[in-house]
């Protein structure tokens, strides 16, 4: 597997690796095995183009993410400060959403 030049790889806590091959919009764990295997794997597949080969997205970057790490993620505490909740769409507020 050919990941240069944006291709990260992160050395995960369970002992597997994290890899990002950019260019082929793919991100996968493997374990560090003798003959390693992929743990699961995710492809950012864009839509298909008249019958040619199929199209992939570039993945700038991946990272796994300890649980704790992202604190906004389990609550709607952030840090101590109460979340910011979005206003409800426009379309149940009674304002017509702009149009250009």
């Amino acid at each position: 597997m050919l990941t240069e030049p944006w291709g990260e790889q992160q050395l995960l806590p369970n002992g597997n690796v994290l890899i990002t091959e950019s260019f082929a919009g793919r991100v996968i764990e493997v374990t560090r095995e003798t003959q390693p295997r992929i743990v699961w794997s995710y492809v950012n597949d864009l839509a298909e183009s008249g019958g040619h080969q199929p199209r992939h997205g570039i993945v700038g970057a991946a990272r796994r993410f300890a649980p704790g790490e992202l604190p906004f993620v389990d609550g709607p505490e952030i840090a101590g400060r109460e979340a910011i909740i979005p206003r409800e769409p426009a379309e149940t507020t009674g304002m017509s959403p702009t149009r250009g």
